[in-house]
C-alpha cells in the first residue's frame, strides 16, 4: 500500500511540474493560427470557383519575395513569362534563388556532359535575362546511363513562408492550357520544413550542381 502511495505520489509531483510547460506549450499551439490553405487551378472551371490562376499565383510569390526562393520541377519549357518576375526580384532585392530541375541522360554523353546540356537548355528556353542567376541542382541519378528516375516533385517556397505544391510543371501548358490542381500554403513552419528538406539534399551531398553558365 505504500509503495502504491508512493508511485502516486511521485507522478502527481512530475505533472504538477510539468503543468506549467505544457501550459505554456499549449498557449502557444492555440495562439499560432492554423495554416491558410488556397486552392490553385489551371484549366476550365465552373462558373462558381474559388481557385486562384495557376500563372497569377507563381508570379505573385516570385515577384512578392523578399530574401530567398526555392523552385522544383520536372518540365521547364517557355519560362520567360514565368520567370520574369524571379529575374527582377533578384536584379532589384539581391533576392536568393535555387531551382532544383530534371536533368535527362543523353545517348553518348557521359553524365557531366549529360548534366551540362540540359542546364544549357533550361538557360536557353526559360532564362534570357542574363545576370543574376539562380543556382541550379540535379540529381545525379537521373543523368546517370539508362536512367529512369526522376526529379518529379513540383514546388515553390518563397522566404520560408509561402509554400506552393501541386502537379503543374513550369510550362506554358502546365498554366495555361492543362488542367492542374495544387494548394498554395502560408505556414511559416511547413514552409520553412519543406525548404529545410531540399536543402538537406544539398549539404549531404545528394544533390550536384551546375553554374548556370559554362565557365
Amino acid at each position: 500500500m505504500k509503495r502504491i502511495l508512493l508511485f502516486v505520489m511521485t507522478n502527481l509531483a512530475v505533472v504538477v511540474v510539468l503543468s506549467p510547460v505544457l501550459a505554456v506549450a499549449i498557449a502557444e499551439r492555440v495562439a499560432r493560427p492554423g495554416p491558410r490553405l488556397e486552392l490553385v487551378w489551371t484549366g476550365p472551371e465552373a462558373r462558381v470557383s474559388a481557385a486562384r490562376d495557376t500563372a497569377v499565383v507563381v508570379r505573385e510569390l516570385f515577384a512578392r519575395a523578399e530574401a530567398r526562393v526555392m523552385v522544383a520541377g520536372f518540365a521547364f519549357t517557355r519560362g520567360r513569362d514565368i520567370f520574369e518576375p524571379l529575374h527582377a526580384a533578384m536584379r532589384d532585392r539581391g533576392v536568393t534563388a535555387r531551382l532544383f530541375l530534371h536533368l535527362d541522360d543523353l545517348p553518348g554523353c557521359d553524365a557531366a556532359r549529360s548534366a551540362r546540356a540540359g542546364v544549357d537548355a533550361f538557360v536557353s528556353d526559360n532564362w534570357p535575362f542574363g545576370p543574376p542567376w539562380p543556382a541550379i541542382y540535379y540529381d545525379p541519378r537521373t543523368v546517370a546511363a539508362g536512367s529512369s528516375v526522376n526529379l518529379h516533385a513540383k514546388c515553390v517556397v518563397v522566404d520560408d513562408r509561402h509554400a506552393l505544391i501541386g502537379s503543374a510543371n513550369f510550362t506554358h501548358n502546365a498554366h495555361v492550357r492543362n488542367i492542374e490542381a495544387g494548394v498554395l500554403i502560408d505556414d511559416a513552419p511547413f514552409a520553412a520544413a519543406l525548404a529545410q528538406q531540399w536543402q538537406g539534399l544539398i549539404d549531404t551531398g545528394l544533390v550536384a550542381t551546375v553554374p548556370a553558365v559554362a565557365r
